[in-house]
């Protein structure tokens, strides 16, 4: 018969349970200390809202106006010949909302050494 041997090193079970939670601590701590920030806890921070149609396809418009060599913005109704998915607000140079066709819009953001490869 063949002589049993133990062994000091953890089994693979125990050591991915451990690194679990370990990794299950250490987010908790960081959630508590975060939820604890005054920071957060500060009056001079608006509370958190979505933002609109409108305000984000201008956001997306100025960032790819900014970041030319980083960024290319399109409408994949415009690319592929799609129709549109119904009307929504957009914004206006002076911030008024004006009711246009919804577009599914399609940011591609890469480092300016890949810009050759772009299409369209």
């Amino acid at each position: 018969p063949q002589p049993q041997t133990t062994s000091n090193t953890p089994s693979v079970s125990y050591m991915r349970t451990s690194a679990s939670l370990t990794a299950s601590v250490v987010i908790a701590a960081l959630t508590i200390a975060c939820l604890d920030s005054p920071v957060l806890a500060s009056d001079q921070y608006e509370p958190f809202r979505y933002l609109t149609y409108g305000q984000i396809l201008r956001d997306m418009k100025t960032l790819a106006k900014q970041f030319p060599d980083s960024m290319r913005l399109y409408s994949a109704n415009e690319e592929f010949s799609l129709p549109t998915v119904g009307k929504c607000n957009e914004l206006s140079a002076t911030n008024t909302s004006i009711v246009k066709d919804c577009h599914i819009w399609v940011a591609v953001l890469t480092s300016p050494e890949w810009k050759e490869t772009w299409t369209g």
